[in-house]
């Protein structure tokens, strides 16, 4: 039973006691100097108890109405809390938050009610128009991409996401918001660095340093080798120090903690003899216990652009007095920061070279995955991985005009090995291998033709057989016609 009860040392308020619907033992100001009124907002506080143990009052709905209630600037600091709390970098919570506050601006939100997804989408096409602000002339601006209005997407969506999950509104009200097509307004294409390049720009960087060099030509060097042998970021190079490194046995390779790993776990990265012997011999008489790479300024992608720019200058100039040779290598993208095509080599185009190069290399598809330290070989073959031109040439020299012939010998090279592996079992089975070799030669010579009438079907519009007429087994697989 609900009590009511007076504590001077507080006030003159009378205060109620009661039991909640979990059991738990409630008290509350009723704000009131009146005992009998008191009393009448204990009992309501009892009945309104009683009505939710029976699920007359459904608590969650409560609970969001409360909440529903709060400013919302008051969720988003709760937010970056529960962000701050999973040990996220502070530089993902910051962008995080700040793309959060950009939308829930332009939406005008002032509660969790007002975060629609038409409301939303309002506030992205804004963001959109907006472009760059840091840009102060309006008409030099361009709209943001869509890359960017993913991005605020993300994190808005991650935020509704958050108050669903917490209860505190009673449906993500972004669920069904879908985002942009990236691939038809991309901005920053990278591009894989050759191997003529590459060989060039090591070349001169090693003995170019300057004033406004932080780290020494021949510093830089070493990190840039050890981008393209790792893929490493800039980030993870940072972090090493000479016990990453285990140079000695017959597989080398270089450790990178979890903390500075993007995906967050200790990486172990297997590297070649040729690279391990340079940073053996480089390492010798560093402390063990500093960053090999402390130096590297925080713009890498600057540091990277500046050596391009410098070497291709040095390359265009031993041209000579050669004025043909002189008006080609300008025109020419050999060591361009930005190609012809608008594709860019920065720092991070190093990772994208070296997954190229594994692609090229022809290993297995996990294999580049596992390499690339990559979640998906998605990720690593749609966005890392570039097609050379000679690739791209050695893969259609192998078509010929319907494929017949090649599918042909592709089917009797099957054969040939099937029979191979029938006449080793043979010596075990005795006399069934006659009979296997008749069945596999029949069954060969079926696919092969039945592969090309198909071809012969689709490059020939003439054709008006049935599908059922050109496929033997159409009626095994559909025996309905």
């Amino acid at each position: 039973m609900a009590t009511v009860y007076r504590d001077e040392s507080k006030g003159r308020y009378w205060y109620a006691m009661w039991y909640d619907h979990t059991g738990k033992r409630r008290k509350k100001c009723t704000l009131t100097t009146d005992k009998s009124a008191a009393d009448r907002i204990a009992t309501k506080y009892e009945a309104d108890a009683a009505l939710r143990r029976d699920g007359v009052i459904d608590t969650t709905q409560e609970r969001t109405a409360v909440e529903n209630r709060r400013p919302l600037a008051e969720h988003v600091a709760d937010y970056k809390a529960e962000l701050e709390s999973r040990q996220n970098s502070a530089k993902h919570v910051s962008m995080t938050i700040k793309h959060i506050e950009t939308v829930i601006v332009h939406c005008g939100a002032e509660t969790i009610a007002d975060l629609t997804s038409a409301a939303v989408r309002r506030a992205i096409h804004a963001i959109r128009q907006a472009g760059n602000l840091r840009i102060k002339r309006k008409g030099d601006r361009k709209p943001s991409s869509l890359r960017t209005c993913n991005a605020h997407l993300v994190s808005i969506k991650s935020f509704t996401a958050w108050l669903d999950d917490q209860e505190r509104c009673q449906r993500d009200p972004l669920r069904g918001l879908k985002g942009f097509n990236e691939a038809t307004d991309r901005r920053h294409v990278r591009r894989e660095l050759t191997a003529a390049e590459l060989d060039y720009l090591l070349r001169f960087v090693e003995s170019y340093t300057t004033d406004n060099h932080n780290m020494a030509g021949a510093d830089r060097v070493m990190a840039y080798r050890l981008a393209l042998g790792t893929g490493f970021r800039a980030k993870e190079l940072r972090s090493l120090i000479p016990a990453s490194f285990d140079l000695g046995g017959e597989s080398p390779t270089i450790k990178v903690a979890a903390a500075y790993s993007k995906r967050r776990r200790d990486d172990t990265q297997p590297i070649r003899a040729d690279l391990a012997a340079m940073f053996k011999a480089w390492l010798v008489g560093k402390p063990r216990g500093e960053r090999i790479f402390a130096a590297m300024p925080g713009d890498t992608a600057r540091m990277l652009r500046t050596d391009l720019e410098h070497a291709r200058q040095q390359w265009i100039k031993e041209a000579g007095d050669n004025a043909a040779e002189r008006l080609a290598r300008e025109q020419s993208d050999f060591l361009c920061y930005r190609n012809h095509a608008g594709e860019i080599a920065d720092f991070h185009a190093t990772r994208h070279t070296f997954v190229s190069a594994l692609a090229g290399s022809g290993a297995p598809v996990k294999t580049v995955q596992e390499l690339a330290r990559h979640s998906t070989p998605t990720l690593t073959f749609g966005r890392y991985a570039h097609a050379r031109s000679a690739d791209v040439a050695g893969a259609l020299d192998a078509l010929t005009t319907n494929g017949c012939k090649d599918r042909q010998l592709s089917g009797e090279r099957v054969g040939e090995q099937l029979r191979g592996e029938m006449v080793r079992d043979g010596a075990i089975n005795g006399g069934e291998n006659s009979l296997l070799k008749s069945v596999v030669d029949a069954a060969v010579l079926t696919e092969v033709e039945l592969d090309c009438e198909v071809m012969r079907r689709i490059t020939d519009p003439d054709d008006k057989r049935r599908w059922s007429e050109l496929n033997r087994r159409w009626r095994i697989c559909n025996p309905l016609p």
